[in-house]
């Protein structure tokens, strides 16, 4: 069962980067095209800022998922390459716990963020888009995050070295 689990949260985290390298192929068009339109016709983009602020923030938290299964992210590593790897281990594990509590308590008080979002109305200024659905997706990638890490804390907690 943990296996499948395990399977179905790469699939998960594997389709958010494919997300993610669409909404930056999506910003990269966007500037392209705000740019010939400033230069050669004197008209930007209305709200281009806006749709390049979501589409950006959108890509990153869609990126740190894929980032943790592959363990792309900067290590301390001044410190921690010189651990015994008893102590690296559980420093290691205990980051995984910490990292843990913070990404959840993240995913939950974004989502609640996001109702609140919802229930006042609150818009982008410039091309009134409702916010509550960006919120909703970076607490979606709170929770792949989230699921991410535990299910590399129950790998360690195993013994299984990836």
């Amino acid at each position: 069962m943990f296996s499948r689990l395990e399977r179905m949260s790469n699939t998960l985290t594997l389709a958010c980067m494919y997300l993610g390298v669409i909404l930056i192929a999506a910003l990269t068009i966007l500037i392209t095209a705000h740019v010939i339109a400033r230069y050669f016709f004197q008209s930007p983009i209305t709200g281009q800022v806006e749709v390049a602020s979501i589409l950006l923030i959108t890509s990153m938290f869609l990126f740190i998922p894929y980032t943790q299964i592959k363990k792309g992210h900067p290590a301390v590593g001044l410190i921690a390459d010189h651990y015994p790897k008893k102590i690296a281990a559980i420093t290691e594990y205990l980051f995984s716990i910490i990292c843990l509590g913070i990404t959840l308590i993240a995913c939950w008080r974004t989502a609640l963020y996001a109702h609140y979002l919802m229930q006042i109305g609150k818009t982008f200024p410039i091309l009134k888009i409702p916010q509550f659905p960006v919120t909703y997706f970076l607490s979606f990638g709170w929770g792949v995050l989230s699921l991410v890490i535990l299910i590399q804390l129950i790998l360690f907690f195993k013994g299984v070295k990836r």
